[in-house]
Parts: structure tokens; C-alpha cells; sequence
């Protein structure tokens, strides 16, 4: 077949490859096995790229998130000689640019006639009658489900994936008559009364007749937890509704940022380096291990919004390696058990102050010190960054 290769794997007898040092003492059937691969491997995924649009805008175009997604698994399922036979990858790479931050959350499904999920809270009937999965030529993957007869519908994710690391949540409708479209997390235990709208998203989104649209709101509404429901409800005795995949945008980068709070007694170098300003450690330690504290500034103050976490770059003049500690409580000072990481002899080392370290915190004193016994001169560190860990 055009369509096929096929690997010569050996002759065999029964399922027990055939050594063919074997004596011979009885006639035997040796069968010849072949292993099929496809040569169309490569050309599906190169026509599933050439399906996909030359590029895309976010959001507008976010329903094509699955497909490329896709197209991206597609191709890393390939096996390495035939990647190179994929001739758009370049449109590939230039389609997952386009839709970076974002990702396909929940992707509708249906299992026999029910839909997964299929009630509201405190309404026992099913959302309807019918259900079953299309594939809609602009919208992807579009869940159909009839509603009940009372012009009432929706769906109830009791199990939906977290949000939390992500900014805000689309989807796509499409629905017979026009109609209102609520969201709710829920858990708000109100069913249909008539007060639901109070119940629900006070402000709702309209969808007009059999034309999709496009449902955005931020995660940081509380919409949509492990509980998530998706609300219709119209003055028609009943229609059907269309909804696509679900997608979400991901939280953006909070940049590093550069404080200049320095703990001890430090004096400014007058230099930078790749970590930024180096400044140079001059007061001996109080004890052999107290390297100084952070006395005139609160660390936690230090940890701008958006962040949970701080680090800096410090140099170990030393000739052998030393611990790094840090504790909240000068009183319970344990250079080995606060210990936070090791300094190594004659270089730079980053240090990362994690939000657990930070908590540590004693009356907004924290105290930092290294092995016993270091040397107290030719220490340099950088400023302080605050992050988002």
C-alpha cells in the first residue's frame, strides 16, 4: 500500500522468535512478521496545520486554542525522522505564538444521551433530553443539549479544574431563541426561584437568536470554582443550546522587582553587576555567626503586591563553602535548622526567601547569619527583589 512501510521484525515460530542456531530435530512453521508503520503520519499532521487559519488574534479567535493545541500534540507524537518531513511547522510555531497565555481548560464531553454535567443545585431534573458532540467549522469541539420544556437549562461542573493560576475564562454560545445567560459558582443552593437572577450573576450576559457569542469574565468574579454552573433561561417553552470548549488566559508575569533595603550595615559599591548594585558588607559580625538583620524595615513590607517572595545574589569570600540561615527569632537562633541554602566559596549564590520563610518573622525583625567560623570581610550582596513565586 502507498499508504504503509513495513519493518521486517523476523521469522517466528508461534510468538517465540526463531534463533536460527537452533537444531532441528522435527519439521517446524516459521511465519514472517512485519511491523506497519504509517508514511501518512507526517502528511496528517501537515494537513492538520494547513486546516488551521495562517494566524490568529486573542481573544477574539480563542475558540482556535484546542485545535492548534492539538495540531502541537500531533506533531510531538511523531516520531523524530518523521518531524522533519512536517513542511509548515513554521505556521505551527507561528499559531502557538499567537495564542501564548492561553489554554483550553474543559473540554465539553457526553457520555451516552446524558450530559456530563447535567443539573443545577437544588434542581433534580436533567438539563434535557438530548445531548451529543459536534464539530463546529469555526467553533471546534460545540456540545449540543436540548433544554428542559419550562425554558429553563444549564450545566453544573461539580468537578471543574482550578482557575486559580489563571486571569480570566471564555466560551462560546449559541442557543435557538434569545435568552439570558447567567453564571454562578455553585454552591448557591437557590435552584430556579424566582429570585435566581438575585442568585446569580446579577449582570448577565444576552445572547441573541441562533447567533454565538462570546461569554468572558474574570476569575477573580468567583464564578468559577470547583462548582460551576452556566445558566439559560428564556420565555420560549424550550430550545437548544450550543456551547464550545471552555478556555482561560493565564495570570501575566509579575516582573522582578529591585528594592533598595539591605539588611546590616552595608555601604554602596558604586558598581553593578549581572545582578544589579553590589554593595559591600563592612560591619564585623555581632557574634561569629550573626551576619545582621533586618532592624529599620519589616521583610514582609518589602514584598511588593502581586509578589509572596524575595531573593538576592550575595558572594562568599570565604574558601570553603558556608551555610545560609535565616530566622524570625533571634532568641531561638539555629544556624542548622533555619538553615536556607549553602553559599558557595568564591562566587555568587542565589538566595530565595519563599513565603514560609518570611512568615517566620518576629516582631518585623529578621536575622541572617552563616556557618561558624566564616570570615568577616569581602562580602558583597545585591539588592533585594521582590517576585511572585
Amino acid at each position: 500500500s502507498d499508504d504503509y512501510d513495513y519493518e521486517f521484525l523476523g521469522w517466528y515460530n508461534g510468538e517465540t522468535k526463531f534463533d536460527f542456531n537452533t537444531p532441528i530435530s522435527e519439521g517446524i512453521t516459521l511465519v514472517a512478521k512485519w511491523n506497519q508503520t504509517e508514511k501518512k503520519k507526517a502528511e496528517d499532521v501537515v494537513n492538520i496545520i494547513s486546516a488551521l487559519p495562517e494566524s490568529v488574534t486573542m481573544p477574539d479567535h480563542v475558540y482556535f486554542v484546542s485545535r492548534i493545541l492539538d495540531a502541537k500534540s500531533a506533531y510531538d507524537a511523531l516520531p523524530e525522522d518523521l518531524k522533519t518531513q512536517v513542511t509548515n511547522l513554521d505556521k505551527l510555531n507561528g499559531l502557538l505564538a499567537n495564542i501564548d497565555g492561553y489554554t483550553t481548560i474543559f473540554r465539553q464531553n457526553v457520555v451516552g444521551s446524558t450530559v456530563i454535567p447535567s443539573t443545577v443545585p437544588n434542581y433534580t431534573s436533567t438539563v434535557g433530553g438530548t445531548s451529543a458532540i459536534r464539530q463546529d467549522s469555526l467553533y471546534g469541539n460545540v456540545l449540543t443539549v436540548t433544554s428542559n420544556s419550562d425554558g429553563k437549562a444549564a450545566l453544573h461542573y461539580s468537578n471543574f479544574p482550578s482557575v486559580a493560576n489563571y486571569e480570566k475564562v471564555y466560551f462560546f454560545v449559541k442557543v435557538s431563541v434569545a435568552c439570558d445567560i447567567y453564571l454562578a459558582d455553585g454552591v448557591t443552593n437557590d435552584g430556579w426561584g424566582d429570585n435566581w437572577k438575585n442568585t446569580w450573576s446579577v449582570s448577565g450576559f444576552w445572547c441573541g437568536e441562533n447567533s454565538w457569542r462570546m461569554v468572558e469574565f474574570n476569575v477573580s468574579d468567583g464564578y468559577a470554582g470547583t462548582n460551576f454552573v452556566i445558566g439559560f433561561r428564556s420565555d420560549a417553552s424550550g430550545f437548544t443550546f450550543e456551547i464550545s470548549d471552555i478556555f482561560v488566559k493565564e495570570l501575566p508575569p509579575v516582573p522582578d522587582t529591585a528594592i533598595g533595603l539591605t539588611f546590616g550595615n552595608f555601604v554602596d559599591s558604586g558598581t553593578t553587576n549581572d545582578y544589579g548594585k553590589v554593595y559591600n558588607f563592612t560591619q564585623g559580625w555581632a557574634s561569629d555567626s550573626d551576619m545582621g538583620a533586618f532592624n529599620q524595615n519589616a521583610l514582609s513590607g518589602a514584598v511588593l503586591a502581586g509578589h509572596n517572595a524575595l531573593y538576592f545574589w550575595i558572594y562568599n569570600p570565604n574558601s570553603s563553602d558556608v551555610n545560609f540561615s535565616f530566622s524570625g527569632d533571634m532568641n531561638g537562633w539555629n544556624p542548622t535548622g533555619d538553615h536556607v541554602t549553602t553559599l558557595t566559596a568564591g562566587a555568587w549564590t542565589k538566595v530565595i526567601i519563599t513565603p514560609e520563610i518570611i512568615a517566620q518573622g518576629n516582631s518585623g525583625t529578621w536575622f541572617v547569619g552563616v556557618s561558624t567560623g566564616a570570615g568577616t570581610s569581602g562580602w558583597q550582596i545585591s539588592s533585594l527583589y521582590s517576585f511572585a513565586l
